[in-house]
């Protein structure tokens, strides 16, 4: 009975970013040695041995040879090639996916334990006691659990921390982000006016990458590293007549000309009004004309004597 003829196993080609890249070599893999088993396969004694080597750089694209291009041996191409494609898995992340994972809508319940099944085969299980099987479940749990996705980045940094080492360690960052944010809210003193030049504390550069929506109380701005870098530094605001800040960050109101009353009247001649408003008082010149009868701001108003301008 002729022997059954098995085909050349075809070049690897998947770039090893790729999702599906450890799966696709993994099977690679297995035809190569496969194939590499069956030319061995009734093979004379004194016959040469197989090269090995060859035969997994012919099974190569010209992309991945690049990888292997140093090795020599079998044992080292294989090696290369496998840390190349195999990646190290977390044993927590591939625990969290397999208990987490829902039967999909259309999922058949065979189908969805073959999905489990594969899930299970990227975790790493261990003969342990159950006092140690119980601390692993809560440790994973714990983590699980975390509201930070910082301290849960940090501990699945490395899968090997036990419960009591996972604690610590989101113990110590969670301690670490509070003082952070503490000493980001540190109050920007106020410059007195007659040094507006002079330097005052703002936040560190640490403390605005994380509070990048504070406002300069002077300009309403992004902070500045400096007093003198605000650009209201010299401004004089229209509104308090005060030097060092914008008017829209101005704590008084502005001016509104609703709000001025008229104090002032005239009889016969009117020579002179007198406007007061809640900050100032000023005298103008008025045309002569007769007393008259009028509202300011919806306000009746009799014009009597008035004091006449002194100019």
């Amino acid at each position: 009975m002729a022997k059954q003829e098995l085909p050349r196993p075809k070049e690897l080609t998947v770039e090893t970013t790729a999702p599906d890249a450890s799966k696709i070599f993994t099977y690679w893999l297995r035809t190569v040695n496969d194939y590499i088993d069956y030319l061995g396969e009734g093979r004379a004694e004194d016959a040469p041995a197989i090269n090995r080597a060859r035969i997994l750089i012919s099974c190569l694209s010209p992309s991945i040879y690049p990888l292997v291009e140093e090795d020599e041996t079998s044992e080292q191409i294989v090696a290369t090639i496998k840390a190349a494609y195999i990646k190290k898995k977390n044993n927590v992340y591939a625990r969290h996916l397999l208990v987490s994972l829902h039967q999909q809508p259309g999922e058949s319940v065979t189908e969805y334990a073959q999905t489990l099944k594969a899930l299970a085969k990227e975790c790493i299980f261990a003969a342990v006691t159950a006092e140690e099987y119980r601390a692993e479940l809560t440790r994973d749990a714990f983590i699980n659990g975390l509201s930070s996705p910082f301290i849960r980045q940090r501990i699945l940094e490395k899968d090997e921390y036990n419960l009591v080492q996972a604690v610590e360690l989101a113990d110590g960052l969670d301690r670490v982000q509070k003082q952070a944010v503490q000493m980001g809210r540190e109050t920007v003193m106020t410059v007195p006016e007659s040094d507006p030049s002079r330097n005052v504390p703002f936040a560190s550069d640490s403390s605005l990458s994380a509070f990048t929506k504070r406002k300069c109380f002077f300009c309403g701005g992004k902070l500045h590293s400096s007093r003198r870098s605000c650009p209201a530094v010299s401004a004089v605001c229209p509104n308090c007549n005060k030097r060092g800040h914008f008017a829209k960050v101005s704590k008084s109101k502005a001016k509104d000309a609703s709000d001025d009353v008229l104090v002032g009247s005239a009889a016969g001649a009117l020579s002179s009004l007198q406007i007061r408003d809640d900050n100032c008082f000023a005298e103008s010149l008025c045309t002569v004309g007769a007393e008259k009868s009028f509202s300011i701001a919806a306000a009746p108003a009799n014009l009597g004597p008035a004091r006449r301008y002194q100019g």
